[in-house]
C-alpha cells in the first residue's frame, strides 16, 4: 500500500514541474545515482535510458537509431544530456520515470515539493540531510545551475538560489 501512495505522489509531483525543474530534478538524480547510487538501481537505470532513447527515435528522425551505433548514441546524449525532456511529452517521462525509480521515493517527493516552489538551495539542503551527506550546497547549486545553462534552451521558470 505505502508503494502505491508513494508512487502516486511522486507522479503527481513530476507532473507539476516545467521543463526546466525537471531538467534540475534528472540533474540532481542523476548527481545522487553516480555518487551513492541512490534512487534508482543500475539495472533500472540502464533500462529508464533504453527506453528513452528508443522513444526519443520513434518521436525524432534526427535522433540516433539506439540500435545501430553505440558510439554515435553516447556522443549525442553527451552534448544534449536533457534530450529526452526537449523531445517526449512530460506524462510519458513521468511515468517512465514513476516505472524504474525504485529507492527512497519518499525522499524523491520531498525534494520535489522544493522544486516546484523553485528552491533549488533547499532541494539540495534537504538532500544532504536526508541522505545523511555533507556535500557542498553553494557548489551544488552553482554546478547545477551552470550545467543547465549550458545545455538549456529558452524558456522555462527561473529557479531560485
Amino acid at each position: 500500500m505505502y508503494n502505491k501512495v508513494i508512487r502516486r505522489k511522486l507522479k503527481e509531483r513530476l507532473l507539476k514541474l516545467d521543463n526546466r525543474q525537471f531538467k534540475l530534478f534528472y540533474g540532481m538524480l542523476v548527481h545522487y545515482w553516480v555518487k551513492n547510487k541512490y534512487f534508482i538501481s543500475s539495472q533500472n537505470f540502464l533500462n529508464l535510458w533504453c527506453e528513452l532513447n528508443y522513444l526519443c527515435s520513434e518521436v525524432d528522425e534526427s535522433f540516433p537509431d539506439p540500435y545501430d551505433d553505440c558510439e554515435l548514441l553516447k556522443s549525442y546524449c553527451q552534448a544534449h544530456p536533457y534530450y529526452f525532456i526537449d523531445i517526449l511529452e512530460p506524462g510519458l517521462i513521468t511515468d517512465l520515470f514513476c516505472k524504474y525509480l525504485d529507492d527512497r521515493l519518499n525522499i524523491l517527493v520531498a525534494i520535489l515539493d522544493k522544486l516546484t516552489t523553485g528552491d533549488l538551495r533547499a532541494s539540495y539542503e534537504y538532500s544532504n540531510k536526508a541522505l545523511g551527506l555533507n556535500e557542498d550546497v553553494d557548489e551544488l547549486v552553482v554546478e547545477s545551475l551552470e550545467h543547465l545553462k549550458t545545455y538549456e534552451k529558452p524558456g522555462g521558470k527561473k529557479i531560485l538560489i
